[in-house]
């Protein structure tokens, strides 16, 4: 499992694996995919070919900064909220 990559790191990623024979999951953050012409996601779909594909988030926020209030309005369990605290 990989997250955070760019395109280019992604792309010499995948080929790797594949001359391996190993399938990677990747957890990619995808805001601005709306905007690419289909060259651009055709180019994405042939470097992920084969491999499983994860939206990370679309705008992967900065949780521990967050107030408590906008963390349970991002869907964050109040429980797990001092795991994300102790991760700082």
């Amino acid at each position: 499992s990989y997250d955070d990559g760019n395109e280019q790191g992604d792309k010499a990623l995948t080929e790797h694996l594949n001359q391996v024979g190993y399938v990677g999951s990747f957890n990619i953050i995808t805001n601005g995919w709306e905007n690419l012409t289909e060259a651009q996601l055709a180019n994405k779909r042939q470097i992920y070919a084969g491999h499983e594909i994860a939206n990370h988030t679309d705008t992967h926020p900065i949780m521990f900064d967050k107030d408590k209030e906008t963390l349970i309005k991002l869907g964050i369990d109040e429980n797990d909220i001092p795991l994300i605290r102790d991760l700082v």
